[in-house]
């Protein structure tokens, strides 16, 4: 069983399918269409929250719909019987809930993973205080940096290991130079979302300095009020 948001093909849907070529059966358990939709036509940029109400559960981690997911994530993992329930970049799911599928599944292996780092000091604590609590409950945890093999090891966990990057062959591949569209062409390119850890002040250097820059990904209209009107990179987002 994979768990998490589902919410971009290249995280959860990338690893479930992974495990299938490799012979595993899986069920996907996700909580997306609980709290988000996408605009029609639009999948990559940034899901929409049904209404103010569910973007306050998510950010807190607390109401009717967090408890309903806990409830439906119990019930199906006891119907299903899975012999490892792989969670990835997991924060809605609480130590209580945890414990209770620990009990149900004894012979399950709880595995989980997650590319963000649950132990930046960056503002994001409150974020994971969920899965920060619930660490021991984890069989084994993988990470995609290794200073976070050290920060599980000042949990006293020693079973933390690197899961490197991937990419999706049919989706990530060399191209042509000759086939490569004229507005791709640039210096530089920054793919990722927008958080203020000052990446902002980073791209507005690479424009400043007579590159060109294109950038991809979500969120970034929240930069706008970190520009002034004379900012060159003001033009990548309107």
């Amino acid at each position: 069983m994979v768990v998490g948001d589902y919410a971009w093909p290249w995280y959860h849907e990338a690893c479930a399918s992974a495990f299938e070529e490799n012979g595993c059966d899986v069920y996907r358990f996700s909580w997306f269409d609980d709290f988000k939709y996408w605009k029609e036509g639009d999948t990559y940029t940034e899901p929409l929250y049904k209404s103010f109400l569910h973007r306050l559960q998510y950010r807190f981690q607390f109401g009717p719909n967090i408890y309903q997911i806990s409830s439906r994530l119990i019930r199906q993992s006891k119907r299903t019987k899975p012999d490892v329930i792989w969670f990835y970049n997991v924060h809605l799911i609480g130590r209580r809930t945890l414990k209770k599928l620990r009990k149900a599944l004894p012979d399950t292996i709880f595995v989980q993973y997650s590319n963000d780092d649950p132990f930046s000091k960056k503002g994001t604590t409150f974020l994971w205080r969920k899965f920060l609590s619930s660490i021991p409950l984890f069989d084994i945890h993988f990470v995609y940096r290794m200073k976070n093999v050290e920060d599980f090891k000042s949990y006293g966990i020693e079973k933390s290991f690197l899961l490197r990057a991937y990419f999706i062959k049919d989706e990530d591949f060399p191209v042509p130079a000759e086939r490569i569209p004229e507005d791709f062409n640039c210096d530089v390119v920054f793919a990722g979302h927008y958080e203020d850890d000052g990446r902002i002040e980073m791209l507005e250097s690479i424009c400043k300095s007579g590159y060109k820059l294109n950038l991809f990904g979500g969120g970034w209209n929240r930069a706008l009020n970190k520009l002034d009107k004379d900012s060159p990179l003001l033009a990548l987002f309107l």
